[in-house]
């Protein structure tokens, strides 16, 4: 019931939004921009980038603490490789568009190689050496290192100088868009599965051990 009525509310907010847009004289985020095909494909990517990055930054160190037996300490170390790699691979690209003037196939490849990633991190198993998670972990900064930044560099480029501001910030609120959406899909689906594992394993002894005991007479 609440979900419908959640999802009817975001759904009359968009339509509002995109009426108030249309009639006013400086919009927000003006509709024309829509029309761009660059820029509907960045943002897209944006909006998915978004979801992977932010879901997996949210979720794994929890993961890591009750799986692995990681402090939040060492939880938090363990991410290292993926933020590590994702600057070094945002330089990398950046140096070799300056270099090339090419970067239609870094968003590809980018794209590619976080789908990989996530494969990569669904297999995770609390036998895993850590090294192993830290290699995958490395392949998913990577992958959002060859994306990031040559998305915003994609869509600044294909506008006149004068909307180059409003069509990046419109662009980054799309990806926080899918940072939001990211953190709370990938929560739900943590939650539900948890829940549904702890049912599973618990000794049935142990879901009537809190109610007190029944008295015979």
């Amino acid at each position: 019931m609440y979900r419908t009525v959640w999802i009817a509310g975001i759904v009359l907010a968009a339509v509002a939004f995109i009426l108030v847009e249309r009639r006013t004289v400086e919009p927000i985020i003006p509709l024309h921009l829509f029309k761009d095909l660059n820029f509907n494909l960045t943002t897209i990517a944006g909006l998915l980038i978004g979801v992977a990055m932010f879901g997996a930054i949210g979720y794994l160190p929890t993961y890591l603490q009750m799986a692995f037996g990681a402090n939040a300490t060492e939880s938090g170390l363990l991410m290292i490789p993926m933020m590590g790699a994702l600057p070094v691979a945002s330089v990398v690209s950046g140096q070799l568009v300056s270099r090339t003037g090419r970067y239609k196939w870094m968003p590809i490849a980018g794209g590619a190689i976080v789908a990989v990633a996530l494969a990569l991190l669904s297999t995770l198993d609390p036998a895993m050496p850590l090294w192993v998670i830290c290699a995958y972990l490395a392949v998913m900064g990577l992958g959002l290192g060859l994306n990031m930044q040559i998305l915003v560099l994609i869509v600044q480029n294909s506008f006149p100088l004068s909307q180059v501001g409003t069509a990046t910030a419109s662009n980054n609120f799309f990806r926080q868009i899918g940072a939001t959406l990211g953190s709370a899909v990938v929560g739900s689906l943590f939650a539900s599965r948890l829940r549904d594992l702890l049912i599973e394993r618990l000794p049935t002894s142990t879901a009537g051990a809190g109610r007190p005991a029944a008295r015979t007479r």
